[in-house]
């Protein structure tokens, strides 16, 4: 099986998504040969390449034989971008960088693996990168740490997948937005609530207008994570987006709305936060006390001060 796919200039995931095929038939093949199109120069978004990751990885789990090919112009900025955050890398493709691995300044996060083992440390490392590059102010900073890891944690804990899981964000400093990508190779958001007795029937339609509910939940949690996630996109005026199952859910203090998409088996959520917009942590959690950023450092410094 041969997979083209075209990265054209400010593609978007589901652009990506369009051209991948169902899994369902590449568990009919051994043999794929993925080939990467693109033009040198254009402005890619770097969430392509964290898709892109999670698809090849998956590939991997299947025990597939795969081979990628691309234009390896080390000269290009397009591909040097991808280069940068780390997408030749994971994939096992050794490229000449012809640059200098500069600080990102808070810019972006390079693409970051992440599973059972390393997801605690991988939340807390990333906030702390957002704490110390872009200074967010501590309501937002606080409501980033509890949300950004409950999503993380709920991945990891519903999403039953054998591959790792994948984050990214892009800091836009103009627009003063904050753009987070959680993708996964699982089950999906629809298999998963559909464990509960109670939405056993459930269209996947409905199960991504669901899903933000309280107390929504497959069984094996409290059904809050993503109740105060869009409690806290709301407050902030953000945007919350979360592909699964061929279907996008979109939304925000003034829409909430499901589109059709090309089917993506796990789960892709976007969270993109408005950085100088102070948000009222109280409210988001409704009375709930969840730990703040100082206090989950302080703790963490206990226990580092305790094994020695």
């Amino acid at each position: 099986m041969k997979i083209n796919i075209e990265i054209k200039e400010y593609a978007s995931i589901n652009d990506i998504l369009s051209q991948l095929p169902f899994m369902a038939d590449v568990d009919r093949v051994e043999y794929i040969e993925v080939e990467l199109f693109y033009t040198c120069g254009n402005f890619v978004k770097g969430e392509i390449f964290a898709l892109i990751v999670a698809y090849i990885r998956y590939l991997e789990h299947l025990n597939k034989n795969i081979k990628i090919t691309y234009d390896p112009d080390e000269d290009c900025q397009t591909i040097k971008y991808a280069a940068r955050i780390n997408f030749f890398n994971l994939i096992g493709i050794e490229f000449n960088e012809k640059f200098n691995r500069n600080e990102t300044n808070g810019n972006f996060l390079e693409i970051t693996e992440f599973n059972a083992d390393n997801l605690y440390d991988v939340i807390q490392d990333t906030v702390r990168i957002f704490q110390k590059t872009l200074r967010l102010e501590n309501s937002i900073l606080d409501c980033v740490n509890h949300c950004f890891g409950e999503v993380v944690c709920n991945v990891d804990m519903h999403a039953e997948s054998q591959s790792a899981g994948v984050i990214y964000a892009q800091y836009f400093p103009n627009a003063k937005k904050l753009s987070i990508f959680i993708i996964d190779c699982g089950i999906g958001f629809h298999e998963s609530l559909k464990k509960s007795e109670e939405f056993k029937e459930i269209s996947h339609e409905e199960c991504l207008l669901k899903c933000c509910e309280k107390g929504v939940t497959d069984g094996s949690g409290k059904g809050i994570g993503l109740y105060h996630t869009s409690l806290f996109i709301s407050a902030n005026d953000g945007q919350m987006k979360i592909n699964t199952c061929g279907k996008q859910l979109i939304k925000n203090n003034k829409v909430e709305t499901v589109i059709d998409t090309s089917h993506w088996q796990g789960s892709i959520i976007n969270l993109e936060l408005k950085t100088n917009k102070v948000v009222d942590y109280q409210t988001v959690f409704e009375g709930y006390e969840p730990l703040t950023f100082a206090e989950n450092e302080e703790c963490i410094n206990e226990k580092i001060a305790e094994l020695w």
